[in-house]
């Protein structure tokens, strides 16, 4: 582990390695050691390359009045970057209950600012399933968010909202939040729509739907879907395949409730659409397995027949062995879709051949309907 030393009043770090922890070494300059400020922190933490070398700066530095809510902030993201070498130490690491001591202090004395507070909810969703004693945290997160919400970016409004829907937040502590950032969100789209990226349109709809599909109550976030449109409309040229697709996936999980806002659709849908066949020749082998079966999926959900993207899908993927790549979920769900909505598309040809590819693989007709529920429920 790395050690820290008090000489007077200011920290010291002597640079000592636990083995394999890989922590950004800091030789001594004299006996008494070398004199840490702030920043130094903040530098040791972006230099580790490991989840532990992060616990250890952390570890050693918690206790100072040095470690405020920037380190706090850049721990939490760089945990989320190498989360692939959390291990078992890390998980019963001393360290780690000393970072969530840090936050928890930091969030109800009303220190962590926005940015910071942010970063800590993107990095526990991202870190729940390898470090879930981080989830204890949220009560207090939320809690911080009336106090925050005024000074929310759009990056960091629309993140809390895909970081709630993915670490699956109680409906209680979403009641609480839900209204103070959708209303930070729907302020920005006006003051400063040109602040949002494509990616943040994508997270936000996706979130939505995914939400909702939860049971939980969205109407907050459905109640800026019109402006949020209006903004993406202009954005959609430059969203991303998986962005597409995500979008579209959650519009398909918002298609009942989005009744009474079908300009929504009206809006979205084809540009969406139009914006992926521009692209579609240029789509790489993983985004035809992923994406454009999500976007097939959710078209036909939302029960949009698009000629000319069908045929550019049809196109991409027709060929046994295009289609021998496709996951299995994306196979049943292409069937799905061009067997009982896409039926008179003139694609007779391609649906043939994804029967043929479903009997290879052995799967059923209830296999085939029971995708149409998204690839997580169907896989579960």
């Amino acid at each position: 582990r790395a050690p820290s030393c008090a000489v007077g009043s200011s920290l010291t770090f002597c640079g000592s390695v636990a083995p394999g922890r890989r922590v950004p070494r800091v030789d001594c300059k004299s006996t008494e050691g070398s004199k840490i400020t702030a920043q130094d922190i903040t530098s040791f933490i972006k230099e580790c390359e490991t989840a532990g070398a992060v616990l250890d700066i952390a570890g050693s530095f918690a206790d100072s009045r040095l470690f405020n809510h920037i380190h706090v902030g850049a721990a939490s993201s760089k945990l989320a970057k190498v989360k692939n070498t959390i291990d078992q130490r890390d998980r019963e690491s001393p360290s780690l209950d000393k970072l969530v001591d840090q936050v928890r202090s930091l969030a109800r004395s009303r220190a962590l600012p926005a940015r910071e507070t942010a970063n800590v909810f993107g990095a526990i969703t991202s870190l729940q399933k390898q470090l879930p004693v981080l989830l204890s945290l949220m009560p207090d997160l939320v809690a911080v968010i009336d106090h925050v919400a005024v000074d929310l970016k759009p990056q960091e409004a629309v993140n809390i909202i895909w970081a709630c829907a993915g670490c699956r937040l109680d409906d209680q502590l979403l009641n609480e939040l839900l209204p103070t950032v959708a209303e930070r969100i729907f302020e920005l789209l006006y003051l400063r729509p040109d602040k949002f990226v494509e990616q943040d349109f994508s997270n936000m709809i996706w979130a939505s739907g995914t939400l909702q599909a939860r049971g939980a109550s969205a109407l907050p976030l459905l109640d800026i879907l019109p402006a949020l449109s209006e903004v993406v409309v202009r954005k959609v040229v430059g969203m991303t395949p998986q962005g597409v697709a995500n979008t579209l996936r959650g519009l398909s999980l918002l298609h009942g409730k989005l009744a009474n806002n079908s300009d929504v659709q009206r809006i979205l849908v084809p540009s969406l659409t139009t914006a992926f066949v521009k692209n579609s020749t240029q789509l790489t082998a993983k985004q035809l397995d992923l994406d454009l079966p999500q976007v097939v999926c959710a078209l036909a959900k939302l029960e949009y027949e698009d000629g000319p993207f069908l045929r550019a899908a049809a196109t991409r993927l027709n060929g046994q062995r295009k289609l021998q790549g496709i996951n299995d979920w994306g196979l049943c769900a292409l069937t799905w879709s061009f067997a009982e909505v896409f039926k008179g598309s003139e694609l007779g040809g391609f649906l043939a051949s994804l029967r043929t590819e479903v009997e290879r693989r052995g799967f059923s007709e209830e296999l085939v309907r029971r995708s149409q529920l998204g690839p997580d429920v169907w896989r579960s």
